[in-house]
This record gives C-alpha cells, sequence and structure tokens, in this order.
C-alpha cells in the first residue's frame, strides 16, 4: 500500500545506503523533513444495454462513481550520531467517493421490470495523521551541495472498510455496500468491473493512479500532473442476445513534494512553495462540494472543507461572482462566499468554513441558471508582509429546488 510505500522510500532515499536527500548539518544530529501531497478526482461510468434480437429488452446497466481525495505524507528522518537513524511517517488522508449502479431486468416478467440499486458514500473518518515509525544504524547524511537524489511515489487511494496498515479508517455506508471491504474504486488499470467491455490503461494514466520517481534535491519544490487523463472501452454483440456497453474512467490529479523544514528559505523560495502548494486548496474545494452543485462555496449556504497545509501562516478564500442589480445597467463583481484558515508549523491538513454573503446567499441558494465563479486563494506566510495569490474560474451547474435539491 502507499503509506508503507512511502515509509520505505523516505527511510531509503534519506540515508547514504541509497539515492539520498540532503539533510540540515547541525553538531550532534541531522535532520530533513519532507512533504508530499497528491490530490485529484477519479470519475467512472458504465452503460450497459441488451435486448433480445426481436427488440424486447432485456437489461439495463448503469454506474456512475466519483471519487475526490488529498493526502499529506510528512516523512521525518533524524541521523544521530554514529550513523543511528530514526523515520517518523505520518499521513493525513481526505477523501470523498460515490458509487450509484442501477440494475434493471425482469422486462416481460409479471411485475416487472425489477431495478436492483446500489447507493454507496465513501470518507475518511478523521483528519488526524495516522503515525509509523521505523529505523536502523549506517545511515550517513549527504550535504546539499552534492544536489543529492530523492524517490518521489503517489497512488490514487482506493480503499475498502478493512483496516489497513498507516492509512486513515474508510467509512462506506449506503445501499447494498458490504461488497467494498478491500477497494472502492470500480475500474483501475489491474482490475476493472464491466460487465465484457475490457478498458485499456495507457501508460501515462496508470501512471496517476500509481507511480514514482527519482529527482534531484534541486528540483524542489517539485510537481507532476495528471489532467483530464481517460481510458476508456466499447463493446457490440449480435446473435439471439444483443448487447453494448460503454464505460469510461477519468482521473486529474497532481502530486508536490516540498522540503518542509528549511530554516533560510530565500523569499522567492517560500513564494514558489506557497504557489505550489495553493494549487491543492482548489483541488480540496472543488472535490468537498455538494452533491450536483459545483465547487464548495457555490451553494450559498456555510459549507466546512478540509484544506492541505500550505505552510505556516493564513490562507484566505474570496469567491466573486457577477451579479446584475436592478439599480445599475452594467453588470459588477460581487463577493460571495469567503473562508480563513490558518496552519501552523506541522504540516496538518485545516479545517475553513466558507460562509456566504447576504448576496451571495441570494444568488447561489435560490434558483440560478448555470454560473462562472472566480475564486480567488491567497496565503500569507507567519511573520510576513507580502501575501501569494492564485485564482482559479470554476462553473457551477444551474440549480433548481426541488426533492434532491432541498
Amino acid at each position: 500500500m502507499l503509506a508503507r510505500r512511502l515509509v520505505a522510500a523516505a527511510a531509503v532515499a534519506l540515508i547514504a545506503l541509497a539515492p539520498t536527500p540532503a539533510v540540515a548539518r547541525v553538531k550532534k544530529v541531522d535532520r530533513a523533513e519532507y512533504v508530499t501531497t497528491y490530490s485529484g478526482t477519479y470519475t467512472y461510468t458504465q452503460a450497459a444495454h441488451s435486448h433480445i434480437d426481436d427488440g424486447r429488452p432485456s437489461s439495463d446497466l448503469t454506474t456512475d462513481e466519483r471519487e475526490s481525495f488529498f493526502s499529506v505524507d510528512h516523512n521525518t528522518i533524524t541521523i544521530f550520531r554514529g550513523g543511528r537513524f530514526k523515520n517518523v511517517h505520518e499521513r493525513s488522508l481526505t477523501l470523498s467517493g460515490h458509487e450509484h449502479q442501477d440494475f434493471i431486468q425482469g422486462y416481460g416478467q409479471p411485475g416487472g421490470p425489477f431495478t436492483t440499486t446500489r447507493d454507496c458514500t465513501a470518507s475518511t473518518l478523521s483528519d488526524k495523521p495516522i503515525r509509523s515509525e521505523d529505523g536502523g544504524v549506517g545511515a550517513l547524511p549527504v550535504p546539499i551541495s552534492k544536489n543529492p537524489m530523492l524517490s518521489v511515489g503517489w497512488e490514487i487511494p482506493d480503499y475498502g472498510t478493512s483496516p489497513v496498515a498507516g492509512v486513515p479508517p474508510i467509512s462506506i455506508t449506503g445501499m447494498r455496500c458490504d461488497g467494498f471491504g478491500n477497494r472502492f474504486l470500480d475500474c483501475i488499470p489491474a482490475s476493472c468491473g464491466t460487465t465484457h467491455t475490457p478498458v485499456p490503461f495507457r501508460a501515462s494514466i496508470a501512471r496517476a493512479f500509481s507511480g514514482a520517481v527519482n529527482i534531484r534535491y534541486s528540483q524542489l519544490p517539485w510537481s507532476a500532473s495528471f489532467d483530464d487523463l481517460e481510458a476508456d472501452g466499447h463493446t457490440e454483440t449480435s446473435g439471439r442476445l444483443i448487447s453494448n456497453e460503454d464505460a469510461k474512467v477519468v482521473v486529474n490529479t497532481a502530486v508536490e513534494m516540498v522540503r518542509w523544514d528549511s530554516p533560510s528559505r530565500p523569499t522567492e523560495q517560500v513564494n514558489k512553495i506557497g504557489a505550489l502548494l495553493i494549487s491543492e486548496g482548489f483541488g480540496s474545494i472543488t472535490g468537498q462540494g455538494r452533491p450536483g452543485r459545483g465547487p464548495a462555496g457555490g451553494s450559498g449556504e456555510p459549507e466546512t472543507v478540509v484544506i492541505p497545509p500550505v505552510g505556516q501562516g493564513t490562507l484566505h478564500l474570496n469567491v466573486s461572482g457577477t451579479v446584475v442589480s436592478p439599480r445599475v445597467n452594467a453588470a459588477a463583481s460581487t463577493t460571495l462566499a469567503a473562508g480563513t484558515v490558518t496552519f501552523g508549523r506541522q504540516p496538518l491538513p485545516g479545517r475553513m468554513t466558507i460562509t456566504p454573503t447576504a448576496a451571495g446567499r441570494k444568488l447561489l441558494a435560490s434558483p440560478h441558471p448555470a454560473l462562472k465563479l472566480r475564486y480567488v486563494l491567497t496565503f500569507t506566510p507567519r511573520g510576513s508582509k507580502k501575501s501569494i495569490s492564485r485564482a482559479k474560474l470554476f462553473d457551477v451547474p444551474a440549480f433548481t429546488p426541488g426533492p434532491s435539491n432541498p
């Protein structure tokens, strides 16, 4: 599993027995902290239909599964005089997933057709990181000047309700969800649960599901993104029973790795790290919105989201949109919602409550057409007078209150 892989990779990479990242040189101990974050979304859709050759329907199967996530892996390696070392790994995981499946069969039978529905929601039970520790002997620190190598690993979380060492517990609740003991995702490179359609995964998308790379210390902060990668399949069968099936997987993910504990980073380095990690905040906001309502902050109601750590300091969110007032002819950009979270020394996720303004409640909580909102995240490092801002446009779908949209 990923947690064990990252612990092992960090322990190997941070000592002189293998590719070695740098550690701060001090008198009695050498110590370094690295943070790797991985975030993104996964979507799987499936539609299978079969009918008798005379046109009578036989069965229909539709599946829609989505997962959004971010993980934070914090590794601290300490090398003591004499070569003894200790590696402490802390992993936080925030996950939100939902699967809905309808299987219709029994056409032409008395009382038919019959629909079997599975509707399951997956989520992490706690923001608290899971801590593990190991160590050994024979380690030697490597000076930064030698630009040593680091190992970075990542994996889209695919866990069920069964406990996994080093991974925060997962809850899966709903209707007919007993089959999610070991995993949650229906279609991954190793196994795809279609009816009869193979879904080929190219190397690029398979790498988003699970990958690793070696980088040089000088490349920190380092990042890689896997944007809008798709794998799909289509089949048709003929004969007495005619069928067709379509299946598709789409992933959007990004991985980042930073040196967390450098005591004397220049300002431009702090800005680079902050700007890089702010992107994780956008991913979290996108993935934790209310079902069918777009990103968090777009519903017109207070929403609390978990944000990955950016650094010591304060992260502020401002959501704005175009609102037309009957008193003015031109449209004006209006603040619709805002939120703030403060991060401390430890690289732990924080909770941000996004609170709508009066204008936001009026526009977003009432019936409205599709909207395009501007989200701005601003990070102010602790003790700094300068801030780093990044903006992104998000689409908010049309909203009409009803039984499924209270």
